[in-house]
Order: structure tokens, then C-alpha cells, then sequence
């Protein structure tokens, strides 16, 4: 038996400013057998954030605004993060970030947020596989954007997967930043068994 997939990005990454919520678009998951949800959260300020971001997964079960339910809530880690620039161009496909420094970021296998200076939606989450000192850091896969000398790069990352009810009509992400100062920024993607055949 074979699975006919398919994956979305519900909401790209965008920034949620302190003290303020982002409602994410509603996804229809009605045709699919199985659905898994992937919500990511990063810090976008070298501040602290005492509380982590507040997450909510809703699924609805009908089709009217009084069908929705919460799934789960689940709060990202607190704390102040690391920062760092790119130093230089890294182009999407390499491996290679070139940074204006490497310390606390040499953790293998770390996991850092790269906010795109130029569009936020350009930004991405890329895994430590390995670094030159105060040079540059390797990541695990390729990048997915080319990044200029106007990107930062931040710890303090946060993934998510969620396995959806299978009668769940749709669902929704919403992330609120309760943090009077850090500036956040949330992604949400979905993968579906759409056929069995």
C-alpha cells in the first residue's frame, strides 16, 4: 500500500512584537486521513522573555465558529538568547553561514534562527554541523535562502509536531507573546496523507 502525501506552510514566518498575539490562518484538514502539524517559535531580540511564547493548537469538528476546540497549549522556553550577524553573503543551497563570530554557537547540533534582514518570510531554522572559529558556522542541510550581511542570527528556537485528530475538519495556531519586551517571530506547516492506494 501506498500513501499519497502532501505538505503546506499554513503561516510563514512573521514577527509577533511584544505583548501582542498572531491568529494563524485556518487549514482545511477535512480530506485527509492524517495530519501533522509542525509549529516553530524563535526569539527575535537578544532580550530576555520570562514567560516563552503561549501556544495554542485549535481543531475545529464541524463547520461553524462553535465547533472549534482547543487540541493542546504548550508555552516555549524562557530566557535571554545568544546573537550573532551573517558577515557576509551565504548563499542558499551552501552550507556554509558566514558569521562575525562563533561564540555561543558552537554547540553541535544547535539549533539557530536566521531572521532575514531583508523579509522576515526569508528567514529560516538551520542546525549546527560545525564551525570555523569567528568565521563561520556549517550547517546540517543546505539553506534554503541566500542570506546578505543584514541577517542576524539567534538561539532560543522552538519546534512543535502535533499529531491531528483524524474527524478534525480544520485547524488554527495561535501564538501569543506575553513578554513586555523580546519580539518573537512563528512558522506553522502541516503534512497530510491525502490518499492510501
Amino acid at each position: 500500500m501506498a500513501l499519497t502525501k502532501a505538505a503546506a506552510t499554513i503561516d510563514e514566518w512573521a514577527a509577533i512584537t511584544a505583548a501582542t498575539s498572531r491568529e494563524g490562518a485556518t487549514y482545511d484538514i477535512s480530506g485527509a486521513y492524517r495530519a501533522t502539524l509542525t509549529v516553530a517559535v524563535a526569539r527575535i531580540e537578544a532580550e530576555g522573555h520570562a514567560l516563552g511564547a503561549h501556544v495554542v493548537v485549535e481543531v475545529r469538528f464541524g463547520s461553524t465558529d462553535e465547533d472549534w476546540r482547543v487540541l493542546t497549549n504548550f508555552r516555549g522556553s524562557s530566557g535571554t538568547v545568544s546573537t550573532i550577524d551573517v558577515d557576509a553573503q551565504s548563499l542558499a543551497g551552501g552550507t556554509t553561514l558566514y558569521v562575525s563570530s562563533t561564540t555561543n554557537f558552537e554547540t553541535l547540533f544547535d539549533k539557530y534562527f536566521v531572521k532575514d534582514g531583508a523579509a522576515i518570510g526569508d528567514s529560516e531554522i538551520v542546525r549546527n554541523n560545525g564551525f570555523a572559529n569567528d568565521d563561520y558556522i556549517t550547517c546540517l542541510d543546505n539553506l534554503t535562502h541566500t542570506h546578505e550581511n543584514t541577517a542576524d542570527v539567534y538561539t532560543g528556537v522552538d519546534e512543535w509536531v502535533i499529531g491531528l485528530p483524524d474527524d478534525a475538519s480544520a485547524v488554527r495556531v495561535l501564538v501569543h507573546n506575553d513578554d513586555a519586551d523580546c519580539d518573537i517571530a512563528s512558522r506553522t506547516d502541516i503534512t497530510k496523507i491525502t490518499a492510501l492506494t
